[in-house]
C-alpha cells in the first residue's frame, strides 16, 4: 500500500505539511511512503508538460491512500493547490482513498474540508470515505482533539492496508 501527503501550503515546510504527515502516520501506523510539498513543484504548476510536476501526479494516482492538506485561505483551500489539482483529469484518481485535511486559525471554518477540498478530490475520482479532518493550527499536534476522527478513519482504510 503506497500513502502519499500532498500540501498546498505556499510555505514550505509548514505546519499543514508537518500536521498532515502526522495524521498519515497515526492513521496508518508509520510514515507516508511519498511527501509531495507543492510550493516545491514552483513554476511549473501554471502550464503542461512540466516534468516534476507530470511525476508528482503520477505519484498521487498511484497512491492506495491521500491525505491532502491546505491551510484555509479565504475560507477555502489555497490557489497553489488548486493549481496542482487541475493537473488531474476526472476520474483520474480512481482507486485511491483521499482524506481531505485542512489547517485554520479558529473554528469558524470547520467545514472547509468537507464544502471545498472534498468535493474536488470526489469530481477527481479519489473515494473519501470519512468526513474531512479541520485542525486548528495552533493544535493540530494534540492528537486528543482528532481521536475520533481518527477512529472512524481507521476503519474505512483500505482492506489492505489493514491486513499489513
Amino acid at each position: 500500500m503506497t500513502v502519499t501527503v500532498v500540501v498546498g501550503n505556499p510555505k514550505p515546510a509548514s505546519r499543514t505539511l508537518d500536521a498532515a504527515t502526522l495524521v498519515a502516520e497515526r492513521l496508518t501506523g508509520s510514515p507516508p511512503d511519498v511527501v509531495i510539498d507543492v510550493v516545491d513543484l514552483g513554476a511549473g504548476l501554471l502550464g503542461w508538460g512540466d516534468a516534476a510536476v507530470a511525476e508528482a501526479v503520477e505519484q498521487v494516482k498511484a497512491s492506495d491512500i491521500l491525505i491532502c492538506a491546505s491551510p484555509t485561505f479565504k475560507a477555502t483551500y489555497t490557489g497553489l493547490l488548486k493549481l496542482f489539482l487541475d493537473q488531474f483529469g476526472a476520474g483520474s484518481l480512481a482507486g485511491v482513498t483521499a482524506f481531505p485535511v485542512m489547517l485554520g486559525a479558529g473554528p469558524a471554518h470547520a467545514m472547509a474540508p468537507e464544502v471545498f477540498l472534498r468535493p474536488v478530490l470526489v469530481e477527481l475520482g479519489a473515494s473519501c470515505p470519512a468526513a474531512g479532518l479541520y485542525l486548528l493550527d495552533t493544535q493540530y499536534q494534540d492528537e486528543t482533539k482528532w481521536a475520533g476522527w481518527l477512529e472512524t478513519a481507521s476503519r474505512v482504510l483500505p482492506r489492505e492496508r489493514l491486513g499489513s
